[in-house]
Formats: structure tokens, sequence, C-alpha cells
């Protein structure tokens, strides 16, 4: 009894790892002390669908993850709350993150008795806020934990995302339709998307909406009606960044 009360009113927590591997920088300890003072922030959850075993290469960052998740809940007092599941494959739990989330089991390279092969693990989160939710289907190693949890956190609790208006360019970062089929967003835009409301922009047509950045990438592509209303808009004053 003593134990288990202790383990859920535990306010003294130390970080005894040489390297404070389980340590919170102080930027993000004054992030969410901020959210724990903001009155007018909903309580976040946060979904963890890990798998019970990983290969040698992925433990560190299950370790990782799951230690960042506990810390982060006990900085949050009770703004932040975080329901671990470990799941495995083809499993009931593993049909609802998939339905529920598009959390799914990802392919991983993992040497097992000396050879060399492919597993399929879990290690997704989902973050929601009231209506808003933000979902990483797969946390690969070398991604920093620390910053994706709480840039997913600082993200569903604003009360409104920031727009990014992405330039519509032979570069072609957002999906669509070309003469090979129907094409994915790019890697980068599947990230501006995890913080920002992306929205394709043609510049064949006045620029006339506002955004909070306007993001051109090859804008030498474009032809001259869609250069001139391009330029024009950065005229305007529409803040831009441009990639050539």
């Amino acid at each position: 009894g003593l134990s288990l009360f202790i383990s859920h009113h535990n306010s003294l927590r130390a970080d005894m790892t040489s390297e404070k591997l389980n340590s919170l920088s102080p930027r993000t300890t004054q992030l969410i002390k901020d959210l724990k003072a903001d009155p007018d922030i909903k309580a976040i959850k946060i979904d963890a669908y890990v798998s019970p075993q990983v290969p040698a290469e992925y433990a560190p960052q299950k370790l990782n993850l799951l230690s960042t998740l506990a810390e982060l809940s006990s900085l949050s007092g009770d703004k932040i709350q975080v329901d671990v599941h470990e799941i495995e494959n083809f499993s009931e739990e593993a049909n609802v993150a998939s339905k529920a989330y598009g959390i799914e089991p990802h392919p991983v390279t993992a040497v097992n008795r000396g050879a060399r092969g492919t597993e399929e693990i879990f290690m997704g989160i989902a973050c929601s806020s009231g209506l808003d939710r933000v979902v990483i289907p797969f946390i690969d190693k070398g991604i920093p934990v620390e910053y994706e949890l709480v840039r997913t956190i600082c993200t569903v609790a604003q009360q409104e995302r920031k727009k990014l208006g992405v330039l519509k360019t032979d570069a072609q970062l957002l999906g669509g339709f070309s003469m090979q089929g129907p094409t994915e967003d790019s890697e980068l835009v599947r990230e501006l998307r995890k913080q920002y409301e992306v929205v394709e922009v043609d510049p064949a047509k006045p620029i006339t909406q506002r955004f909070d950045v306007l993001l051109a990438v090859q804008p030498s592509s474009l032809n001259p009606v869609a250069m001139e209303n391009f330029v024009a808009a950065v005229k305007s004053g529409q803040p831009t960044a441009i990639f050539e």
C-alpha cells in the first residue's frame, strides 16, 4: 500500500544516470510549466503505442520515449495524461491503433543472432486536446524524442494553428495527381503538417489570401504570369521564405 501511494505521489524525481539521459532541457521544463499555469489549456492526452520487444538497436529509443513521457507527465501535474499501450502485431489493440490513429507496425532492419533481417515494431504516439490531434506514426531511432514530444504537445495546446501557404511549383511538394498517377506529400510537408495548417497556393491567379508564412521552393520554375503574381504577393508585405 505504501509503495502504491508513493508511486502516485512522488514529487522527488532524481536522474541518477551519469549522462542525465532522463533530464529534460531547461527550455522544455519552462514550456511545460507555462502549460501547467495556463487555465485555458485543456488536458492533453497522449497515447503511446510500443511493442513489448524491440530490436537491440531500438531499445534505447523506446526507453528514451517512455522515460520522457513519464517526466513530461510528472512535470505537468494533471495537464498531460499519458497512457502507454504495449501491443503485439495483429492484436485487437493493434487494430484499434490503426483505425483510430493510423499507427501501424513499422518495418525496421535488425540483427538477430548474427543475421540481418526485417522486423515490424510499434513506436508511435497520438496526442490530443479537445478536437485537435497530432499523430506521429513512428519515432525512428535518431529522431530527438524530447523535441518531437514537446512540439506535438505545444501544437495541440494552441487555440489556433499558424497557417502556412505552400506555393505550387515544379518542386511538387504537395501530393496530387501527375502523368505517373497520384503522388504523396513530400517528407518536408508531412513534417510541417505536424505543426501548421498547410494550404496549397496556386500562383496562376492573384494571391490575395494572407498566410503567416508563404513557402516558395524553386520559384524560378514559374511561368511569367505566375511569377508576376508571386512577386506581387511578396511586394504586398506577405512574409515569404524562398528556397532556390
